[in-house]
């Protein structure tokens, strides 16, 4: 595993001797534009770089450290360097950090004495002054040092300064960004071996200032891969031409004229289904004649029927569905240079979706291939978990949790990879960390996550809801939200059990403290707006009608209720965070009186959340909320009421789900804790009623209407009822974050309560349940592999088997038996039935 995030750091800096350079020509945006509204994409062209020298000594290795402001790639002597490295330099705070990678590029250069080599670069608008940024960079710009040692002992370098050439559009990509997509003409001149790359047109480089953050090298487990292993053929294709049944209430149908991909004539449209949603870019083989174009975008979902309007479609069925694209070109537009079959893969930006919809102009196109390959920053080697139970359906939803994970752990924890969003949520990010910290080794990931939060930390201590800062989420003091600064921390801690990631955010996670603390989240900015328990089912009562709580309908004026349960859930986050604040303390480096402070600062929220929210007449919740799951939730689980009252809001949550049909009511915030906590309450069967639910809202409904992934909305798309209203997204890993639970009570796999966390010691505690059958689940812990199953036999025992890795040891607690320890080495038991229940008298 490489989780060892401090080793990534610990090499050498940027090395010495180089500037930032841009070309002076580079096309800048107008200012005084909405970047919202007015020209919302970025501007043409990608800047390249050249330089040519001549070995002054025989060379016997050279490294080249680059790092770009946009989405670059290198070349020596038309050699890719870092091919595997895509999408470099990923996302983060545009004016704090920024990436650099080394690479050997020893066997690209020519060694001899005097030797010509040239080095090549291209930089797009990605990440930098795009959309997804507010267009906040003004140029492109490239930093590099390549460093050659010679056969004495010496070393030369050749950094980028003024001596290198530039020019604002060069090369084959004529338009590239993340939103965007890529435009790629090649009749253009590309870097080829051995050819030198046409220097027409480019002056000397011009040094750019606009960065002055801090540069370092790319964290292990960071980066952005191509993901082959996992690459798709079409599952199915066909071609349409023209639509029949239109008429003012419907788009129509397409008239299909074939099926399969290998030809598509001008006026046809191709489509083309890979049968997985996920981020990815296109590959394709193809030929055409010269200057003929050939045009690709991306769909989640395609229309339905005749395409009715009233199903919320967007043209006629059978034609890719692109909506949920808020308008986003993200198209894949590619010119041909003509003379045989040409080989093309989009490498500036990426895509999201299961369908390419793709027409031609100029034309016919012959195309021999096209693949789906995805991009993620979850290699194949950092895959940790594997879950399978004897429910198909819920073997599905696993698979569409692994597949949402893997699209939106894309440099950073983003929401949605395909609309014009993709960002890092940060309650999305909190409250699936625990569930992607068992599917995949994702410390690394989540540390330079949290460098992200850091950069984007407000002056009074307040996390924003995005990171790092995008183009919208800017919104700070938001429960839930900013709270990811604590939990995401914790939670990383508590599984992988390196203290790293919390000294290294300990003094930001006093500064949100010490604000939370203050402010109780009723601060102006807290009580004019929250995203609260975003896409909650629950409604508040009020006497005037009704507040909506979460979601999108929760805009000002705000009545008084939900401002109410704002300030609620606002002192629970506070007392949930001093508490983990606690647990942390000892492991931050501060010592027995930080542990002691935060413990007297839970004991004081607590202390306020009971005097504020609890009713002094019954001990229950003020009567405002007191029927509603996710307050009850946080009530339970944070141990707020008493004992008796506790068991009376206990039995009122257990009634609420089963007189909703056994069906939950919660958001986001209140769905990702509700199967522990009832868990936690001695109810695992009613957590399995929930999870094995087929009916609307459920995990199992959207897989029952064919989705790949996790949706955003339980009901973004019915085959009763078409497309939801709005642009719902497809692949949003939010309600995934139950896989947690699945690993951890149903089949028991839990790291370390103790001080230390992590898996050197861990508890096996499976919760069998004959609705499931069986299960097994593999997790490949830092300390090693651990394996647990059960099945359900048919005369009522249950088998188990348990694989512990050496160096551990493992509490076993199963239903019947005294708690034992387990050691090293595979172990089996079984539980025989219980007897039946005796007649009652």
């Amino acid at each position: 595993m490489k989780n060892d995030f401090s080793t990534a750091l610990s090499g050498d800096g940027f090395p010495d001797g180089s500037i930032w350079i841009s070309a002076a020509d580079s096309a800048v945006r107008p200012d005084g534009l909405d970047p919202l509204k007015d020209k919302a994409e970025a501007e043409d062209g990608t800047a390249c770089f050249l330089k040519t020298f001549r070995n002054p000594k025989p060379v016997v290795s050279a490294e080249w450290t680059v790092a770009g402001l946009g989405v670059f790639r290198v070349f020596a002597n038309g050699r890719e360097a870092g091919a595997d490295d895509v999408l470099k330099p990923g996302f983060t705070h545009y004016a704090k950090t920024k990436y650099f990678f080394r690479y050997d590029v020893t066997p690209m250069l020519a060694a001899e004495e005097g030797a010509a080599n040239e080095l090549c670069a291209f930089v797009s608008a990605g990440w930098w002054r795009d959309k997804i940024v507010l267009f906040r960079g003004k140029r492109s710009a490239f930093r590099a040092v390549l460093r050659l040692r010679h056969a004495d002992g010496t070393e030369t370098r050749i950094g980028t300064d003024a001596t290198w050439l530039a020019r604002g559009a060069a090369g084959p990509v004529t338009h590239a960004a993340i939103f965007d997509g890529e435009d790629f003409d090649a009749r253009l001149p590309f870097p080829v071996p051995g050819r030198p790359f046409p220097a027409d047109g480019f002056a000397p480089a011009a040094e750019n200032r606009e960065f002055s953050g801090e540069l370092l090298p790319m964290p292990a487990g960071a980066g952005v891969l191509l993901r082959r292993d996992l690459a798709m053929e079409p599952r199915e294709a066909r071609v349409w031409r023209g639509v029949e049944g239109a008429d003012s209430a419907r788009f129509g149908r397409t008239v299909e004229v074939r099926t399969g991909f290998e030809t598509l004539s001008p006026g046809e449209t191709l489509v083309v289904d890979f049968g997985q949603n996920c981020a990815a870019v296109p590959e394709f083989e193809f030929s055409a004649p010269r200057g003929a174009v050939f045009t690709a975008r991306p769909a989640e979902m395609l229309n339905d029927g005749f395409g009715e309007k009233s199903r919320n479609c967007d043209g006629p069925g059978g034609s890719a569905h692109f909506a949920e694209y808020r308008n986003v070109r993200t198209r894949a537009r590619y010119v041909f240079a003509g003379g045989g079959v040409e080989t093309w893969r989009p490498t500036f930006t990426f895509y999201g979706g299961r369908y390419l919809s793709a027409t031609v102009e100029g034309g016919e196109a012959r195309i021999r291939a096209v693949r789906w390959i995805p991009v993620t920053s979850i290699a194949a080697d950092s895959e940790t978990g594997s879950l399978e139970t004897g429910v198909p359906d819920l073997d599905k939803f696993v698979s569409n949790v692994t597949w949402s994970q893997r699209s939106n752990y894309l440099s950073i924890p983003s929401d949605c990879p395909q609309r014009g969003e993709r960002l890092g949520w940060t309650a999305d990010t909190q409250i699936f960390a625990k569930a992607a910290s068992y599917n995949a080794d994702s410390c690394g990931f989540l540390r330079k996550w949290m460098r992200d939060m850091r950069d984007s930390q407000q002056p009074d201590g307040a996390f924003p809801g995005v990171a790092p800062a995008g183009m919208i989420g800017d919104a700070v003091h938001q429960f839930g939200w900013g709270d990811a600064g604590v939990i995401v921390p914790y939670t990383a801690w508590r599984h992988f059990g390196d203290p790293a990631i919390v000294r290294e955010n300990w003094a930001a996670m006093e500064r949100y403290l010490a604000l939370v603390e203050e402010t109780k989240f009723e601060s102006p900015q807290a009580m004019a707006h929250q995203w609260a328990d975003w896409l909650s089912l629950e409604k508040l009562e009020t006497c005037s009608g009704r507040a909506y709580v979460g979601g999108v309908k929760n805009v000002p004026p705000v009545k008084e209720d939900a401002l109410e349960l704002w300030r609620y859930f606002g002192a629970c986050y506070w007392l949930w965070d001093a508490r983990m604040m606690a647990e942390m303390a000892s492991v931050a480096g501060g010592g027995g009186g930080d542990v002691r402070r935060y413990r007297e600062m839970a004991a004081r929220a607590l202390a306020y959340v009971r005097k504020r929210f609890v009713d002094p007449a019954d001990g229950l919740l003020e009567p405002l909320f007191r029927d509603m799951q996710t307050p009850a939730l946080f009530a339970l689980k944070l141990g707020i009421l008493e004992p008796g009252p506790a068991a009376a809001a206990r039995d009122a949550l257990f009634a609420s789900i089963r007189e909703h049909g056994t069906r939950l009511k919660t958001g986001f915030l209140g769905t990702a804790m509700l199967l522990d906590v009832l868990t936690d309450l001695g109810a695992t069967d009613l957590a399995y009623s929930l999870l094995l639910q087929h009916e609307w809202p459920s995990w199992l409904y959207p897989v029952d209407q064919g989705a790949t992934t996790i949706w955003e909305s339980w009901d973004a798309w019915t085959r009763e009822k078409g497309f939801a209203p709005g642009d719902r997204s497809l692949n949003h890993y939010a309600y995934g974050a139950i896989v947690a639970w699945m690993y951890g009570t149903m089949a028991g796999i839990r790291e370390n309560p103790g001080p230390e966390g992590g898996f050197r010691r861990f508890a096996l505690a499976p919760h069998p349940d004959p609705r499931v059958g069986r299960c097994t689940a593999r997790y490949r812990s830092p300390c090693g592999v651990i394996e647990s199953s059960w099945r359900c036999e048919s005369d009522g025992s249950v088998a188990f088997a348990f694989a512990v890795p050496a160096g551990t040891t493992a509490s076993l607690v199963l239903p019947g038996l005294p708690p034992r320890d387990l050691h090293p080495g595979r172990h089996e038991f079984r539980i025989p039935a219980p007897p039946p229940a005796a007649p009652r008298p």
